[in-house]
């Protein structure tokens, strides 16, 4: 038996951004999150980030436009480091998921 997807669990409203891609970012920068810090992202500002993207997603009826708004949030403190992050590859995920393209890394 297979399990039913929400809406939920695969789009936001609208739509704009798949909330499985955003889950799996949130993830992935939580299993990097010494190495960002180690590259110069601030602790704090990131976990709340995280926080609020996982808070916003978790809502029934999540806003597109506000969890864009927050991911380019995180998106910017990341490029603030962007040549220490490409191992990570948070930051080309979040690029694939905002549409704003990114190299593939060397």
């Amino acid at each position: 038996m297979t399990s039913r997807k929400t809406r939920k669990d695969s789009k936001t409203k609208g739509g704009q951004i798949g909330a499985e891609h955003v889950r799996s970012v949130v993830e992935q920068a939580r299993k990097s999150s010494h190495d960002l810090v180690a590259a110069g992202v601030n602790r704090e500002r990131l976990e709340g980030r995280l926080s609020q993207i996982e808070k916003h997603l978790d809502q029934e009826d999540h806003d597109p436009v506000k969890l864009r708004s927050v991911l380019t949030e995180l998106q910017a403190d990341l490029i603030a480091v962007e040549n220490r992050l490409i191992d990570s590859g948070v930051l080309q995920v979040l690029h694939q998921i905002l549409g704003t393209g990114v190299p593939p890394p060397r």
